[in-house]
């Protein structure tokens, strides 16, 4: 006996009905986890580690419980994993699930919104995510298989091509923090990468950034030798529906501007 209690793990402890009960907790969560439900954007990540769990777990069979007891002598996180259990437990999955929202994707989704608003009204062609494949016979590891830019706005022989960033540049506008330069250049390179795409020789693209009024600035980097330009337009955008109509007009008035 003196062993097993210097073990602090044996069939007693390792078999106990409480692994059981937490068990039938576990199963509830992985299903609803891996159901259609979750986003894939979690499902994924989760994957391996309930993979993990399942094999710890393995020889634990459920015990179907309504609640799980908690005595005095839980240690702490025994006794916070059975508060999470019965919160659980006491949670109606059927009834509704909420998951944290992705503001990036939802900032991302809106701008698509209004652009394709504009390409209606312009007589254009918006594309959402459209995919650029590479063609790469030998690839390492981290290399990339497509670009995907938020957007491209087609009218006649036009391109231009829209980014969302859902990023704090417009709220900190006179900041001299480095790594808003660095997350700036790092937009600005990808614009311009985007619009590389584009044969024409003045090529145009929007970033667009969260702002707390509607507002456009536009930078122009000249390639003098060749006649190169290429015009990037920075568009501050609140994050209402009620703005949608004005920023529509304000883009199309700025396309105008491109010779659009």
């Amino acid at each position: 006996m003196n062993n097993l209690r210097k073990s602090g793990k044996n069939f007693l402890s390792e078999f106990h009905s409480e692994f059981s009960e937490i068990r039938f907790v576990y199963d509830l969560c992985k299903s609803e986890l891996l159901s259609s439900n979750t986003p894939i954007s979690i499902r994924t990540p989760i994957s391996k580690r309930i993979s993990f769990l399942d094999e710890r777990l393995y020889f634990h069979k459920p015990k179907i419980t309504p609640k799980i007891h908690i005595t005095n002598a839980d240690g702490v996180t025994i006794k916070e994993a059975k508060l999470i259990a019965n919160r659980i437990l006491n949670f109606n999955l059927i009834d509704g699930t909420a998951w944290r929202v992705d503001f990036a994707d939802v900032f991302e989704k809106f701008i698509q919104y209004i652009f394709k608003e504009v390409a209606k009204s312009i007589g254009g062609k918006f594309i959402p995510n459209l995919k650029i494949y590479s063609n790469a016979k030998k690839r390492f590891q981290w290399s990339l298989n497509n670009l995907e830019p938020d957007g491209v706005l087609l009218k006649d022989d036009q391109v231009v091509f829209i980014d969302a960033k859902y990023k704090s540049h417009l709220y900190n506008k006179f900041d001299q923090n480095e790594n808003l330069k660095e997350e700036h250049r790092k937009d600005l390179h990808q614009i311009l990468a985007y619009s590389s795409f584009n044969d024409a020789k003045n090529k145009s693209g929007f970033l667009c950034y969260p702002s707390n009024k509607i507002e456009v600035s536009k930078i122009e980097y000249n390639f003098s030798q060749l006649g190169f330009c290429s015009k990037v337009l920075m568009l501050g955008v609140p994050f209402r529906k009620s703005i949608i109509p004005e920023t529509k007009n304000l883009i199309i008035e700025n396309l105008e501007l491109l010779n659009l």
